[in-house]
């Protein structure tokens, strides 16, 4: 540091202060980005488990929903009738 204030002056110094600035904040956005993929891989592998743990008892759901809508309408077309 002293031979950057004693060769360029307080000019000098104050950018080389700032370039260490940029470069640990440019380091500490990097970390901040991979833990930000890594915490959206973990969400995108649990939302994939429970659309595959879910979607057995989806599908019998709709079907039993499927059966008894064709229920009613049976019942609605025998008294229109």
């Amino acid at each position: 540091m002293e031979s950057v204030l004693a060769q360029y002056g307080l000019a000098g110094l104050v950018i080389t202060v700032l370039a260490g600035v940029v470069v640990y904040l440019y380091k500490d956005g990097k970390k901040l980005q991979q833990r930000y993929d890594e915490i959206q891989e973990k969400r995108l592998a649990d939302a994939k488990e429970t659309q595959d743990r879910l979607s057995g008892p989806l599908e019998q759901l709709a079907k039993q929903q499927e059966k008894m809508y064709d229920v009613l309408l049976n019942i609605n077309d025998k008294r229109g009738a």
